[in-house]
């Protein structure tokens, strides 16, 4: 097929990669990130400018949702996913995704979404052993 009329794209490896990056618009994939350390540093992160829609495609995932405060609520809410369900997170709400192996979600977000518009929060040690028994019970891995 013609490269002009029809891109095909596909992404097999850990963590989150952008597809298409078009206008105003960006489409990626987070496939089940690298397994990592037990005790470690959780984060959540929040988009001042735009909403962030997930849609889980594979496997097992949960959205963490810490509301819209200067820092996250104490006490974090969870979101188990259904598969090609659309979970459109709302802007300036604090939150992640945890995911089991073999997951894969599709994420679509502004494209201009950066690290400059999307401040990160380091999770307090009672959210921390919040999500490390969340993902120890579900078999899951922090993105």
């Amino acid at each position: 097929m013609d490269k002009n009329m029809l891109d095909v794209k596909d992404y097999k490896g850990r963590g989150y990669m952008p597809l298409v990056d078009y206008s105003l618009w960006r489409v990626a994939v987070l496939n089940t990130p690298p397994a990592r350390p037990a005790k470690r540093t959780r984060k959540v992160s929040r988009h001042m400018e735009t909403d962030e829609v997930f849609i889980l495609v594979e496997g097992r995932a949960v959205l963490v949702i810490g509301g819209k405060s200067s820092k996250p609520r104490d006490k974090l809410k969870t979101v188990k996913m259904k598969e090609n369900l659309m979970y459109n997170v709302k802007k300036r709400t604090w939150h992640t995704a945890l995911l089991a192996k073999g997951s894969k979600i599709i994420i679509v977000e502004n494209r201009k979404t950066t690290l400059r518009n999307s401040p990160r929060y380091v999770l307090n040690p009672d959210q921390n052993s919040f999500l490390a028994s969340l993902e120890k019970r579900h078999k899951l891995f922090m993105d």
